[in-house]
């Protein structure tokens, strides 16, 4: 147990001890700064979001076509080795991104515009899947 946690401990349990007697106790809190263990050193940064291209959408439909639904990392291995900023994870929320635009129509899609024949090759997939 931590110094500072087994003296807090001690001055709770003299107050109870003590009756109904009030004393103001001081406790020092630790910063963050003061924690022990690996993650106190570390301050965790958000990733930099990176739009897919359409090139990186074609090599995922692809590579899902020959693969299946479902197999994120083998989809990750063989068609985005070379590409440190995309997880596996990043991948499955894409293909889950785009079976969600071939639902709404083509006016209210945002972002970079993707082919049709892409969409549509998704739905076929999807449904096969």
């Amino acid at each position: 147990m931590k110094p500072h946690v087994a003296e807090l401990i001690d001055k709770i349990e003299k107050l109870c001890n003590e009756g109904h007697q009030t004393e103001s106790v001081s406790v020092p809190i630790p910063s963050t700064q003061e924690q022990e263990g690996p993650s106190s050193h570390t301050i965790a940064q958000r990733r930099t979001r990176r739009p897919f291209s359409v090139d990186e959408v074609e090599a995922l439909v692809r590579t899902v076509e020959l693969l299946g639904v479902g197999r994120w990392r083998e989809v990750k291995l063989r068609a985005f080795s070379n590409v440190d900023h995309r997880t596996p994870e990043d991948l499955k929320d894409k293909w889950n991104t785009l079976v969600h635009t071939t639902r709404i129509p083509p006016e209210r899609r945002r972002g970079e515009p993707i082919p049709q024949e892409l969409l549509d090759r998704v739905l076929i997939v999807h449904t096969l899947g």
